[in-house]
């Protein structure tokens, strides 16, 4: 019976060995992953492209930005001497009627208020008949 003993001790022993060495590397593991500076160093070619990308896109944002403000510029001058020579060849037409949008944003918002209730009755209407099927009363 002893040997039997010292053989449970023996096992237990090693089983407590494995699980504290798997301990230790989890808390260095957990260590490293807090560590900001390793992690820098491991890294650091990723954040450099990371890095780069956002500067690229940031350029290319404030790039595209100036364009339109130009165009923008450009196409109000233009649309100015236009109205200018439409006044000039018909003084009593001169400015356009603005286009109204097709569908304003209350419109949008009540569409999709009724949109969403609609779907919330659906589902309440199949829960409650899923409900009545399973034999389960409330």
């Amino acid at each position: 019976m002893n040997d039997a003993r010292e053989q449970a001790e023996r096992s237990a022993d090693r089983i407590r060995a494995e699980l504290l060495a798997t301990l230790r590397e989890l808390n260095r593991r957990r260590h490293r992953a807090f560590d900001i500076r390793y992690q820098l160093g491991k890294h650091f070619a990723l954040l450099t492209a990371i890095a780069g990308g956002a500067l690229l896109v940031a350029g290319v944002a404030v790039a595209v930005g100036l364009v339109r403000a130009r165009l923008r510029r450009t196409s109000l001058f233009a649309e100015r001497v236009r109205g200018l020579l439409r006044a000039w060849e018909n003084p009593k037409n001169i400015a356009r009627p603005a286009s109204a949008p097709i569908l304003s944003a209350s419109t949008l918002r009540k569409v999709a208020a009724l949109a969403a209730v609609t779907l919330a009755n659906e589902l309440a209407q199949r829960g409650v008949k899923r409900l009545l099927r399973s034999g389960v009363h409330p």
